[in-house]
């Protein structure tokens, strides 16, 4: 599983391993019709800055001032929104984590269906 390259075990496995956050985020369970994650679609249906922003970024990927501009939410409410929902493995950064403009965000798969929930349980 490793693609072959060597891997030493920690003196500790109780010491946090560094990763990048795209890592974390690929490695959280994935939401399924039939497991929903109730608790994001909680955490999201309870904001109406969780749901505006990841409603914008189910429909495609987008700079948090495009976001801004279709939501109507302040360019600092919208990233602060993104950094939530990434963290909670709905959104996700497509290019490096040292750029700091034309940040371009999407909606993960879970994300997606945690928007459709959101719609039909009628959020915020």
């Amino acid at each position: 599983m490793n693609g072959g390259q060597s891997h030493t075990t920690p003196a500790s496995e109780s010491e946090p391993t560094p990763e990048s956050s795209n890592e974390a985020e690929s490695r959280k369970p994935a939401v399924t019709d039939e497991s929903p994650d109730w608790d994001l679609i909680g955490a999201v249906a309870a904001s109406e800055h969780r749901a505006a922003v990841l409603e914008r970024l189910a429909e495609s990927p987008a700079t948090p001032s495009t976001i801004a501009e279709a939501t109507g939410l302040d360019l600092s409410h919208v990233s602060g929104t993104l950094g939530d929902l990434r963290e909670r493995g709905a959104v996700t950064l497509l290019v490096p984590e040292e750029r700091r403009k034309g940040r371009l965000y999407d909606a993960t798969d879970a994300g997606e269906l945690v928007a459709d929930r959101v719609a039909d349980v009628g959020g915020v």
